[in-house]
Parts: structure tokens; sequence; C-alpha cells
């Protein structure tokens, strides 16, 4: 096994007391730590195969987006200025069924590459749905991870309803081979790759899902003791449409099926009241924060600071690219606590908060609190180095506040997940990164064509040549 030992740098563990340990070391052995503490002493103690000085930087664990979309950083700058269903009907939708297997994974290459430059470790994908044209999309987005590196949470995706709602036939599945497909995908790879795949569950929305497809999904998180990831409350049309439909709130209807429990991770959750919060706090619901693409859509603005106080789990996200027009998880540090101090006061949320949720709390959202979020012995090694001298975050005065509020993606300089270097001095170590924007710049040229999508620029359609 590989060992690496960090010294001389600022360690912020995210452990139960939240140390920060200045003139700190992290040795790691294989793909956990080993040790955590003061350099003079771990120095002394722990010989490593490679040495990172730290002098002037930061360790702390690798950040973990809960929830994503990895195929649509296809659509960056594409779509924008529309609120939610506009924005599908008229963009994801268009190009969902020209996609082919290679688009999957090559999406998923630059995604992941995007994640480890700015500090993410853990990703979770939400598939949103599958082409029955492809049916290894799936599987091609899970080679992604495994060819990056990135801790891969995988939602396989769901949607066996709402053509009336305008999505496209092309992903509508039949509700059992859907479900099927998800159980013989969990069976597959769910703990594969030294336990860094993760497979999931991710009924779509209420409008897309039938109630035989969300309570067979309930039943497969139930066998195979795995997680739900689920659109919830993003808009106020889905509230409505459960009131239209079912007679009933949206969370109502999900505690009727029995839906709702400790292994569901609802992404935005922003038109939920103090009913609602009450039922994600007895339910032990997990939220996931998107402060950027509920912006960007004109979601509106979940309630995290009354989510917080009444105890419930939540994890910061980008969304996916097309919806936020990147997957930067430091700038989303920024904009969830510039957010709601606008919207309620200076203090709605900290920074030490933010922190939190993109680290520890984020990792209990994904069920993943005793291996990944924070930097403690026997955990796994997934932690990032931040150069403090960068001039986005000179000087430092407070390191969470400077981390939240001046850091940029540019101030990530190394990421370790799994013990495996897979970025060292910005450069990404494990796939051709320019490779990979090439082939990504040639793909979207040919889909944007094919998916008669040219009408989203001001002129004929052509990316940017590099």
């Amino acid at each position: 096994m590989s060992t690496i030992l960090i010294k001389n740098a600022t360690v912020l563990t995210m452990d139960s007391s939240r140390r920060i340990i200045e003139d700190g070391a992290v040795f790691i052995n294989g793909n956990r730590v080993e040790a955590v503490g003061k350099t003079d002493e771990i120095a002394k103690n722990y010989k490593a195969e490679k040495v990172f000085n730290g002098h002037g930087k930061a360790v702390l664990p690798g950040l973990v987006n809960t929830h994503n979309h990895l195929w649509c950083i296809l659509t960056k700058g594409m779509g924008t200025d529309l609120p939610l269903v506009n924005w599908l009907n008229s963009c994801l939708h268009l190009m969902a069924p020209n996609l082919r297997e290679n688009d999957f994974y090559l999406s998923g290459l630059l995604a992941n590459i995007e994640a480890i430059k700015s500090g993410c470790t853990t990703n979770a994908d939400f598939a949103y749905f599958h082409l029955k044209t492809q049916p290894n999309g799936a599987k091609k987005i899970i080679q992604s991870f495994q060819d990056t590196g990135v801790r891969c949470v995988y939602g396989r995706g769901m949607c066996d309803t709402g053509a009336e709602a305008g999505v496209t036939p092309d992903i509508i599945e039949n509700t059992k081979d859907s479900l099927n497909q998800a159980d013989n995908l969990i069976r597959e790879y769910n703990g594969t790759s030294d336990g860094m795949i993760r497979i999931w569950v991710a009924p779509a929305a209420i409008f897309i899902n039938t109630t035989e497809l969300l309570v067979g999904c309930r039943e497969l998180a139930n066998k195979y003791k795995t997680g739900i990831m689920m659109h919830i409350a993003e808009t106020a049309d889905f509230d409505a449409y459960a009131r239209q439909v079912y007679h009933m709130g949206e969370l109502d209807y999900y505690n009727s099926i029995g839906l709702l429990g400790p292994d569901v991770l609802g992404a935005h959750c922003v038109w939920i009241d103090d009913r609602g919060i009450r039922i994600f706090r007895d339910k032990d619901v997990k939220v996931s924060h998107n402060p950027t693409s509920n912006m960007f859509l004109h979601d509106g603005i979940a309630p995290i600071p009354r989510f917080i106080e009444a105890g419930v789990t939540v994890g910061m996200a980008t969304d996916g690219a097309g919806s936020n027009g990147n997957l930067d998880m430091i700038s989303a540090l920024k904009h969830a606590a510039l957010l709601h101090k606008v919207h309620i006061d200076a203090a709605a949320i900290t920074a030490e908060k933010v922190l939190e949720m993109a680290t520890i709390d984020g990792s209990k959202c994904l069920g993943m609190q005793d291996e990944v979020g924070s930097i403690e012995k026997g955990k796994k090694a997934d932690l990032i180095i931040m150069n403090l001298k960068n001039p986005h975050i000179a000087p430092v005065s407070s390191l969470s506040q400077s981390l939240v509020y001046s850091a940029t993606s540019e101030c990530v300089e190394t990421s370790i997940i799994n013990g495996k270097v897979v970025m060292e001095n910005r450069r990404i170590t494990t796939v051709d990164e320019e490779k990979v924007v090439d082939d990504i710049i040639k793909i979207t040229d040919e889909l944007v064509v094919k998916s008669n999508m040219l009408h989203f620029k001001e002129r004929p359609w052509k990316t940017i040549a590099y």
C-alpha cells in the first residue's frame, strides 16, 4: 500500500470537535487516514513514500456534492433565463433523446474533472432519466467515475409517466422494466471499486413518476439498504400537482405511500412550510441545498436556516451545469451563505455552517459519515490541499471565513481520493484533461445541430475554439 504524508499545514479536520490544527500533519496509509496531529509528532513517527509540504496551505476534507446531473454539462450556456419547466422542455428534453453512449462517458469525465478542480471528492449523480435507446448509459457514467477516481453515488434515474407535462416519450420507461433495471444495476455495481461506487434509486419528480414506481423504489431501498434521491418541492408546481392528482400535499402523498425515511435525500426542497419541515425532521429526511441552481431557474429560496434550526441534515450541491453554469463547489459555498443573508439577515448562515454542509453534513446526506466528510483516523483518505497564498484568498485572517467568502476553485491545489492523488498542482493525474475538453466540444456541436437547438445562440452555433 502507498503512503502519503502532508506536513506543516493548517488542518481543518471537521471532526466532532471541529479541530483546526496549526502546523498540522496527516498521514495516509493506503486508502485511509492513519494519523492526524501536530507535524513534529506525526513526522517523527510516520515515514511516507510521498511527502507534501503544506506550509502556507490548508488541508480539509474533500467537498461532498449531494446533487448533480453529470450529462447536463453538455448544456452549459443553453436554455438560460428560463424557469424550470420551460428550461426542461426547451433544452434538456430536446438534447436527451439524441445522446449516444460515449456522450454519457465524456460528459461524466468532464463533470468529474471540474469536480476535482473545485475541491469535490464525492459526487452524487442524479441520472434523471435512462434512454431506452442507450441502455448502457448508466455504465458509461459509472466508468467515468472509475477512470477519474472520484467517489460516486449514482442515482439510477426513473421516469415512467409525464407526457402531459412535456416529457419526451424517449425517456419514459415501463415501470416494471425501470425497477428491474435498477435492481440489476445495484446488484452489479453497489459497493464495487473498493467501495467507491454506490448505487441509489432516483425517481425524478412527482409529476413524472407513478405511485407504483415510487412504492417500488421504497422496496428496492429496503431490500438493498441503499438510498432514494428525489427532486422535492423544487417549485410550487410540485405541491399543486399533488393536490390536483392525489388530493393532498406533496409531502403528505409521499408519507401516505411510505416513501419518506432517513435514507431519502430531497433535492432543492424550496417550497416547504413549517409543517413540512417538521415532517422532514420526524422522518429524518435529508436536504440537498442547491443555491446557485435555485437562483438560476427562479425556483425560490429554500428555507435552509429553518431546516437547520429544526435539526434537519442539510448538504451542499451544485445541481447540473446546465442549471448552474458550472460545477464549482467552492462558488456554491459563497452562494449558500449570501443567498440567506440577503433574504433574512447577515447571520442567517455562518461560514462555519456552510463548511459543515459541504463536508460532514454532506456525507451524512449520502449515508457516508463513517467514511468521509472529516479528517480522522480510520476514515477514507478523501482530502484536498488549498493554497492560502493564492491571491484570491490571501491574506487569511479566519480560515473558515476566507474559505467561504474569499477562496475560488483556483485555490484548490491538490486532491486525494481514496488515498490516490487525482490532482497535483492543479494537474489532473487520472485522465487527459485537454483531450476530454476537445472531445466534448466536438460532440456538443454535433448534438446541438442534431437536437435542433441552434436557437440558443444569437448567431449560428459554434462552440468557441481553443
